[in-house]
């Protein structure tokens, strides 16, 4: 009988708990509930593979909740028929009150980046999601998911809102940050193609709107020499090398290659870091001399301190629309809702957003019909042209 009585009671525990809270709808994505599970998927004409799960209510576990969640998430990813994790390709981290823990993991031949977020809401009950995305660029919908479950945790009780962003120091007073800009030297006066080894993208572990963890590959540029100079922000033709390496030291490190391992040598903390890159690095492809694209690209980023307990929430998207004319339309809005170019006569006929594009090697220029001329870091992901980079935004063909 007391173990009749026992079950009944977590009955009803996990019931009520269940209850206790609904999910906001997400504008714009598909929304299917079971079991207390709310799954949402974007809506699209095609299938994305993304998808943001949210969990039902949970009583507090008898250990830490960073510990629950990790074992929480192995245990999941397990049961929805994904290979465990290699040795390095997961990560745990603690963000304020948010716990997260994100894998790549294998499930028939292909390869997933699965993120769990976890708080625990001031009646002690945890609520956690996983959200699951195909490996590669960012998805531009990573930070909708995070920004609705963020959202969550503040009807949920669990947010306590601060003012600004702005950092500071140990006495708790504001300081100006200023990032260093890249030395230019004039067009094309820079590396030569024959300096440049390559590109390559490593996966790295960054963050996404309001602070969160995200998974997302960088670029270094390595040079013959045996020199790499990390996260290019304009096209090696125009890098002032000499400048860079006296006021960007850095971001100048060492490459060599052992085996199919690369080992990079970088500045830290007064001294030099080695890693091994044994994988989840590939080699970005250039452009081809003159080179055209078709079809209309998107990105999104953002930033700001919500995850962190703070107020403020910046997200920034951009559609970029080329054709097989040499032609591009530009849009970029912020508040995260952007609307698709689409490429008509009278598009390209701006004068403020559109204009002529010229892709070499790594860069790409944007001549404006205003007169305005942008050089810009480029390169196109391994065996595709559907998805390239510009600077440190990915860009991904629209529909995917």
């Amino acid at each position: 009988m007391k173990y009749i009585n026992t079950l009944i009671f977590t009955y009803f525990f996990v019931t009520a708990l269940n209850a206790q809270s609904s999910i906001p709808a997400l504008n714009g994505w598909n929304q299917k509930e079971q079991d207390g599970h709310v799954v949402f998927t974007p809506k699209t004409l095609f299938n994305t593979g993304f998808s943001y799960e949210v969990m039902p209510l949970l009583p507090t576990p008898g250990e830490s909740l960073g510990d629950w969640l990790e074992k929480k998430g192995r245990s999941d990813l397990t049961v929805a028929g994904y290979a465990a994790p290699a040795a390095g390709e997961a990560k745990r981290q603690l963000v304020q009150s948010y716990e997260t823990w994100s894998a790549i993991a294998v499930k028939n031949g292909k390869r997933w980046s699965l993120h769990f977020i976890a708080f625990q809401k001031p009646d002690n009950t945890i609520r956690y999601a996983m959200i699951t995305t195909p490996t590669g660029p960012k998805s531009p919908y990573m930070d909708v998911a995070i920004k609705h479950f963020i959202q969550l945790s503040v009807s949920d009780g669990m947010m306590k809102q601060i003012a600004g962003d702005k950092p500071v120091n140990e006495n708790n007073q504001s300081v100006r940050t200023e990032k260093i800009v890249t030395p230019l030297t004039a067009p094309d006066n820079g590396l030569k193609a024959s300096d440049i080894k390559g590109v390559v993208m490593n996966m790295e572990y960054g963050t996404g709107v309001g602070g969160m963890l995200i998974i997302e590959y960088r670029a270094y540029l390595l040079l013959n020499d045996g020199s790499l100079y990390k996260y290019p922000d304009c096209p090696p033709y125009d890098l002032d090398v000499a400048k860079s390496r006296e006021i960007q030291p850095d971001k100048w490190g060492t490459w060599k290659m052992e085996g199919n391992t690369i080992v990079v040598n970088l500045p830290e903390k007064g001294g030099t870091k080695t890693s091994r890159w044994e994988k989840n690095w590939f080699w970005g492809q250039p452009a081809k001399d003159e080179e055209k694209v078709n079809g209309s690209f998107k990105t999104i980023s953002g930033g700001g301190n919500t995850a962190l307990g703070g107020g403020a929430m910046i997200v920034s998207a951009a559609n970029l629309t080329l054709n097989d004319k040499g032609q591009f339309t530009y849009a970029h809005t912020g508040g995260g809702s952007n609307s698709d170019s689409n490429g008509d006569v009278a598009a390209y006929s701006s004068q403020n957003s559109a204009g002529t594009y010229t892709l070499k090697g790594y860069s790409i220029e944007l001549k404006f019909n205003n007169g305005k001329v942008l050089r810009k870091f480029f390169y196109f992901y391994p065996k595709t042209r559907d998805t390239f980079t510009i600077n440190e935004d990915a860009y991904v063909l629209a529909g995917k």
